[in-house]
């Protein structure tokens, strides 16, 4: 059977497999726990209860050696060539740089010795830095002033230029703020700081176009390491996707970028020409709320009427990117006036529109009980609260959001909101147990509590990634080397992944199985 991931598998998979030696958690109510499974053609053709009910030939023999099988995880909001991206740019994350200097520092070892294309660096966020503040153009100057440099906030929703990448983007005190962007000025002569704060449109649309072997370098990268976390499906969650972003998957194939993939798609896009195939389909149809300088864009009737659109041209259902709570509101709101609509519902062809809500990571119990009331589903991101969570406990304490109404998983299962978990990779983990450890314990990389009331157990947690693994089901799962559901809290963080299948295909291994 074939073996890694990427160019290093062999040639062949045998059609059938017996899994053996295991503690299987189906999370299939009907069916919970197994102790082997035969697998053929890539789906589980049957489980067995006990290793004494299974045969001892009749295909491929894999012993898990008592190791626990759990179904794969599911990341249902991720930016796979972004995370590539990430993986090879300069670390200037909180674990690596905890002040202005040590950003410079950072960038400086980094770097080329003699940079002539653009440099990047990712990861800072202001409000844990020694200066509390953001770096501007002056700072990364002492960094590099040879070439370009953009470093990327480590939400995603913020960069800062340098001054020599600002006149590469032709950014100057005449450039007008795009829609819903803000560009940082001096208080004093108006002109750009280098902080670009929601404007990654304007932004891309000036910066060099990478080559499509560039992108397929990064979605191999990207795979490595998801594969590696026991990942075997991704939602592909830019808002900018179109039909060259299904042909990139294509392209890349399942040699580079093994696991199933839905991509999501701008407005608009017209998806008679976009096919489906086992492992690349389109997905819901992305919309963006973003709130600056405190405008929201686009405004409320504007996303009714875009809801409505993507609705009447046969679009499944849209997701509405929403993270503040007036965005989160306004989602909301969108969503009960459309199916208040009904005539619009009925044009589309879609009786079953998917309205689904990415983040809503501010969601006090009004707002929670609203998005209950909506019908609307929840897609949000409980490894933030290990990876920002001394940020939020930061920008509580200077009246920001309380942290029990930050990503309120307790409150939305609670309500009965439909609920997934995804990374939004690379801007979070995307490491899933990383994260389920996160959603049990509520607990910041400090170790300091994040809203304690918002915690949910680990089977509760397991669910919010995982499907289920039943007969005639595709085989994609992972091998652990603890069960989750029987870990004690506080070690849930020692689990490893030792391999993970997507099809029945091992496509990657962190251990040893006989």
């Amino acid at each position: 059977m074939r073996f890694g991931h990427g160019g290093n598998r062999t040639a062949t998979v045998s059609d059938r497999i017996l899994i053996t030696n295991a503690r299987i958690v189906t999370l299939d109510p009907a069916n919970p726990a197994a102790a082997g499974m035969r697998l053929v053609d890539g789906r589980v053709e049957r489980l067995y209860a006990a290793a004494s009910d299974m045969p001892v030939s009749g295909g491929e023999l894999v012993d898990c050696d008592g190791a626990t099988i759990v179904p794969g995880f599911v990341d249902a909001h991720c930016h796979p060539p972004a995370l590539g991206a990430h993986l090879s740019a300069i670390d200037c994350g909180p674990g690596a740089a905890g002040s202005i200097s040590q950003i410079i520092e950072r960038i400086r070892d980094g770097a080329p010795p003699h940079p002539t294309a653009w440099v990047r660096a990712v990861g800072y966020d202001e409000l844990l830095l020694r200066e509390k503040r953001h770096p501007t153009r002056f700072d990364l100057d002492e960094a590099i002033s040879s070439a370009p440099l953009i470093l990327t906030h480590g939400s995603g929703h913020a960069v800062v230029l340098n001054s020599i990448a600002m006149r590469e983007v032709w950014l100057d005190a005449t450039t007008e703020e795009p829609p819903g962007g803000t560009i940082d000025r001096d208080a004093v002569t108006g002109e750009p700081t280098g902080l670009l704060l929601e404007m990654p449109d304007w932004l891309a649309a000036r910066l060099p176009v990478v080559s499509r072997e560039q992108q397929l370098d990064w979605l191999e990268q990207a795979a490595a390491v998801l594969l590696s976390a026991g990942v075997t499906s991704v939602t592909d969650a830019g808002h900018r996707n179109d039909g060259d972003r299904m042909s990139l998957y294509e392209a890349a194939g399942r040699t580079r970028f093994p696991l199933r993939t839905t991509v999501m798609l701008r407005p608009g896009v017209d998806r008679g020409g976009i096919r489906s195939t086992d492992s690349v389909g389109p997905g819901l149809t992305k919309l963006m709320v973003t709130a600056s300088a405190g405008r929201m864009h686009p405004g409320p009737g504007e996303l009714k009427e875009l809801v409505e659109a993507e609705a009447a041209a046969g679009s499944p259902g849209v997701a509405i990117h929403a993270v503040e709570r007036e965005a989160v509101v306004a989602a909301v709101e969108a969503f009960r006036v459309f199916r208040a609509g009904r005539d619009v519902v009925a044009r589309s062809g879609f009786p079953g529109f998917v309205m689904r809500i990415e983040h809503a990571a501010e969601a006090p119990p009004e707002v929670v009980s609203a998005i209950a009331e909506s019908g609307a589903a929840v897609v949000t991101q409980p490894g933030f609260i290990y990876s920002r969570g001394d940020r939020y406990l930061a920008a509580a304490a200077g009246g920001g959001p309380a942290p029990d109404e930050l990503y309120p998983l307790r409150a939305f299962l609670d309500a009965g909101v439909p609920v997934a978990a995804g990374s939004d990779a690379p801007y979070g983990t995307w490491r899933p147990l990383e994260a389920l450890r996160a959603a049990v314990e509520r607990r910041a990389a400090s170790g300091r509590v994040v809203g304690a009331s918002q915690a949910i157990s680990a089977a509760e947690a397991l669910g919010l990634y995982s499907g289920s693994l039943r007969a005639g089901g595709r085989a994609d799962f992972v091998v652990l080397s603890g069960n989750p559901l029987c870990t004690e809290t506080s070690r849930l963080g020692e689990i490893e992944v030792i391999a993970t299948y997507v099809g029945g295909e091992r496509v990657s291994s962190g251990g040893t199985l006989r």
